[in-house]
Order: C-alpha cells, then sequence, then structure tokens
C-alpha cells in the first residue's frame, strides 16, 4: 500500500516544481537579506541571527548536494571560468556596497576607512567565491561524465 501517490500528470509536476523553485529562491534570498540587515544595519550579535543562518546554510547545502547528485549547474551558463569570476565579482561588489554604506551610516568610521576595509574585505571575498564556485563547477563537471558513462553503459 502507497502511503503517498501521485496524482498530477506531468505538466502538472512540471508547474509544481516551478512554484517550488520560485519559493526556494524567495526564502534563500530573503534569509540572506533579513542576515544581512540584521547584522549590518542593526548592529544584532551572532547569536540573534544563528537560526536564521542555519536555515540559510541547511537550505543551500541541501540544494547544492541535490544539484551534484544530477551533475546540474544552471539553467542558462555552463561551469566555466566566466562564470566564476562573474560570480566572485557580483559577490565581492554586493559586499562592498553593503559593508561600505553599513559601516559609513552606524559611525563606526570615517569613510576612507570603511573605503579601505571593504577593499581588502573584497579581494579576499572574490577569491574564496571564485574558488568554491570553481570546486563545484569541476565536482558538477566529473559527475556529468560520470553520468553521461552510466548511461552509455546502460544503452
Amino acid at each position: 500500500m502507497k502511503w503517498f501517490r501521485k496524482v498530477v500528470d506531468e505538466r502538472e509536476e512540471s508547474e509544481i516544481r516551478r512554484v517550488e523553485s520560485g519559493a526556494f529562491y524567495v526564502f534563500m534570498f530573503g534569509l540572506g537579506i533579513a542576515i544581512i540587515v540584521q547584522s549590518f544595519f542593526s548592529g544584532m550579535s551572532f547569536e540573534r541571527v544563528a537560526g536564521e543562518l542555519i536555515i540559510l546554510l541547511v537550505g543551500v547545502g541541501w540544494a547544492m548536494v541535490g544539484y551534484i547528485r544530477k551533475g546540474i549547474w544552471d539553467y542558462k551558463n555552463n561551469p566555466g571560468l566566466r562564470v566564476y569570476v562573474g560570480t566572485g565579482f557580483i559577490t565581492a561588489l554586493v559586499y562592498v556596497i553593503i559593508s561600505t554604506l553599513a559601516r559609513y551610516f552606524l559611525s563606526e568610521f570615517d569613510l576612507l576607512t570603511c573605503l579601505k576595509y571593504a577593499a581588502i574585505n573584497s579581494i579576499t571575498i572574490f577569491f574564496a567565491v571564485f574558488l568554491v564556485t570553481m570546486l563545484f563547477g569541476t565536482v558538477i563537471k566529473l559527475r556529468r561524465i560520470k553520468l553521461e558513462q552510466k548511461f552509455e553503459d546502460a544503452e
């Protein structure tokens, strides 16, 4: 006896997945924005945003494991140097804007000091994001090769 049986056809299942995908991105970006606002602009300590951070990391980790298992990277891009550099650059740029504005308007430092910290941190963030996306891209490329070999062997 099946506890849960599928009562939708393939078209409805595809539409459900599209809705769930949109909801997933809303949750992930919403949690990210909430963490940023609480950490930078409200001055909350790590203990106050730990719950949101854990939920965000579990959700993103779950998605990444699923993407790696299926050998999927993205709808529009394939893993490559252009994507790695672009992701690192955009992440570093967003960090620079948010952290500089937060530190300056919360009157922690003067503008020159804020920009100096932002420059140093943005270089670190760029290379960290670049290396992480390159690692995931390499793993996904290897997984694609393994899945292709598995499907060729099955034929």
